[in-house]
C-alpha cells in the first residue's frame, strides 16, 4: 500500500463504518455506496451511475492530476459535465 501514515491507519471496514455513519448524519434517506479504491480511477471510472466524488484535502491533488484526471477521462468516456462545490 503506498499511503501516507499507513502503519496507524485503521482496516478498511472500520472507515467505511465511519464514513457512512458520518454521511448519515446530514442525509439518512440518501444510499451511500462506499466502496475501497484499488485504482487511480476507483468505480468512478466505469459506473456512470455515479453521481458524487468526494474528495479529502490529502487526495484532492491526486483527483485533480493532469495524467490521471478523473475529470477528463469521464468526460472523454462518460459524458460527464463539470460542477465544483467550493
Amino acid at each position: 500500500m503506498k499511503k501516507a501514515y499507513r502503519d496507524v491507519l485503521e482496516g478498511i471496514d472500520i472507515r467505511i463504518a465511519a464514513v457512512r455513519e458520518f454521511l448519515e448524519l446530514f442525509k439518512r434517506a440518501v444510499k451511500y455506496d462506499i466502496v475501497p479504491i484499488t485504482d487511480v480511477y476507483g468505480p468512478t471510472a466505469s459506473d456512470s451511475n455515479i453521481q458524487v466524488l468526494i474528495v479529502s484535502r490529502e487526495t484532492i491533488s491526486g483527483a485533480n492530476a493532469s495524467e490521471f484526471s478523473l475529470f477528463k477521462f469521464r468526460v472523454k468516456h462518460n459524458g460527464w459535465k463539470h460542477s465544483r462545490a467550493s
